[in-house]
């Protein structure tokens, strides 16, 4: 079955869902996630729906962007009730 597109969409929301938290760290993030957009996944020479060669190349810019958000938002959280509770 091929999830890529699927996968595409869905990590375009939740970049864009993020972005809202964290406007100045997201923009290296947005620019990744429409540089996946603009990726051809159904064309002729995937038709496996494998992950194709481009995509590669930005998932882990991707992936490394996505860790120091929700990392930062999770600190932010914590840091807000930590200091609240005393």
């Amino acid at each position: 079955m091929n999830f890529t597109p699927r996968l595409f969409a869905l990590l375009t929301f939740l970049i864009l869902s993020c972005g809202t938290v964290l406007q100045a760290q997201t923009d290296k993030l947005h620019t990744v996630a429409e540089q996946l957009r603009a990726i051809d996944t159904r064309s002729k020479g995937n038709p496996s729906g494998d992950v194709p060669p481009s995509a590669q190349k930005l998932l882990p810019q991707l992936k490394a962007e996505l860790r120091e958000i929700i990392g930062r938002t999770i600190n932010e959280h914590y840091s807000f009730f930590a200091g609240n509770s005393a």
